[in-house]
């Protein structure tokens, strides 16, 4: 069968899912639109689960579909894209696009790794640090992983490691580690953050700016990067590795020359953006506003052009502004209510311990990631089908969210994460990487994850976000 046919097969077989809900009789307590919004929803995620199209275009069509079909109106279905979310998405892929082009981001790597001693433990703290450094500065982890992949296997290879090696392997984990792995830790390292906000009220999102999620995950990020450098260091720790100094590293520094124009402005707006926000609710301006601001400085200066306009992630920004949508649509055709009394029953046992909670949450992530491999598209379903739930037994969506976010990144098999797979590819691919030397720390990174957020939830508690 041809690869047109198998295509037209799935969307048949959505489409078909989809309108059987929708002209389903409702249940009790519930309108016909309510059964409108059910199949367009589930509709849309199971193309964005199939891949049958680019993931803005379900996301358009689901509600363009709300409002035809009277399921809401359009203002309603389209509130996202006149609230902050998709204009602070827009505003920092500027801001990481403009840090990506001067080069910047590889000035800030070399210079952290220049610091830090040149051995292997010395290195791998050094890359996991320069993600947790530079982490915040760009909410791309596609992009930041392709950048500091090839720089990882580099510095391997300074060290003298063969390909494919303990100590080379190492090295590019210790990356996935900084630039990946701990993107949980600030708002503004993930889009993935700014798609769970959108899904909170105003009033829920209220604890979430720069300093505060940052203040709420510290425990978790300290826990995480102490314990997965422990991991790195103890699984992949090479026999040999060539003697080398700083001025090896700082060599290739050298060789950058000294900041450019482009640089030196882009580290000035960074700069300040990163204060105004840790200061935002201190000074009264949103986030959003320094970002709009910042960007337009870096447009100004011609920083970042109209090329860089055009190559930005669009289908990212309209895919965001789409599935936020979903939860100021569903409380409004009261669907919200009604799927909490239905999975109350099964959801309270686990929702009456926080423990127990978000085991049970990590756990389901992870099975699912092995059916659906796009991180956005789990994120979706998980805020959609467990807010309610969490509305009615007193716990912040965030929890989900979060839990969500950071157990999603499981690598066990290549298929499950594009992203680390072209990090993987930019950094040297089978010739210089063993893939699955990868597969044993991935495991236990999620445990590691996992006591990190057990370890959140007396902070969580006492910031009002648990019961």
């Amino acid at each position: 069968m041809s690869d047109e046919k198998k295509l037209y097969l799935k969307e048949l077989a959505a489409a078909a899912a989809g309108i059987i809900i929708a002209l389903s009789p409702p249940p009790a307590g519930l309108e016909q639109r309510a059964m409108y919004f059910a199949g367009i929803t589930v509709w849309t995620i199971l193309n964005w689960i199939l891949n049958t199209m680019p993931a803005f275009a379900p996301g358009l069509l689901m509600l363009a579909l709300f409002d035809l079909t009277k399921t809401t109106t359009f203002a309603k279905a389209f509130s996202s894209f006149h609230g902050t979310t998709v204009w602070l998405v827009l505003a920092v892929l500027l801001i990481g696009t403009a840090i990506s082009k001067s080069g910047l981001l590889f000035r800030l790597c070399l210079m952290i790794m220049s610091i830090f001693p040149p051995t292997f433990r010395g290195q791998a703290a050094a890359l996991i640090g320069a993600g947790i450094v530079i982490g915040p500065t760009m909410p791309s982890i596609v992009a930041k992983t392709a950048i500091a992949g090839p720089f990882a296997t580099r510095i391997g290879e300074l060290l003298g490691f063969e390909k494919r090696s303990r100590g080379m392997n190492g090295m590019f984990l210790a990356m996935v580690t900084g630039f990946a792995l701990l993107a949980p830790m600030f708002i503004t390292c993930s889009i993935w953050a700014y798609q769970i906000t959108g899904f909170l009220s105003p009033e829920e999102a209220a604890p979430f700016s720069f300093g505060g999620w940052f203040r709420l995950m510290l425990p978790w990020t300290a826990a995480a990067a102490v314990l997965s450098y422990l991991a790195v260091i103890i699984m992949y720790s090479p026999k040999n590795s060539k003697p080398v100094t700083r001025s090896d590293i700082q060599s290739m520094l050298k060789s950058l020359g000294p900041m450019k124009r482009d640089e030196k402005i882009t580290a000035a707006v960074l700069s300040a953006s990163l204060i105004l926000w840790i200061l935002e609710r201190k000074i009264g301006v949103a986030a959003v506003t320094t970002a709009l601001i910042a960007a337009g400085i870096l447009i100004f200066t011609k920083v970042i052009g109209v090329r860089e306009l055009k190559n930005v992630n669009w289908d990212l920004i309209i895919f965001i502004g789409a599935s936020t949508a979903i939860s100021a649509v569903i409380e409004d055709v009261g669907m919200d209510i009604w799927l909490a009394d239905m999975l109350r029953p099964v959801i309270s046992p686990f929702a009456s311990n926080p423990y127990i909670f978000i085991t049970a949450v990590s756990i389901a992530v992870l099975l699912v990631r092995f059916a659906i491999t796009s991180g956005t598209a789990v994120i979706v379903l998980f805020m959609t089908l467990l807010t309610p739930v969490c509305h009615a037994a007193g716990i912040s969506p965030w929890i989900v969210g979060i839990t969500t976010f950071i157990m999603n990144h499981p690598w066990f098999v290549r298929y499950q994460n594009p992203s680390l797979n072209g990090a993987f590819d930019a950094a040297g691919g089978d010739d210089v990487l063993d893939f699955n030397a990868a597969v044993p720390f991935m495991a236990l990174f999620h445990v590691i994850a996992l006591i990190g957020l057990f370890i959140c939830v007396p902070f969580w508690k006492n910031a009002g976000l648990l019961p």
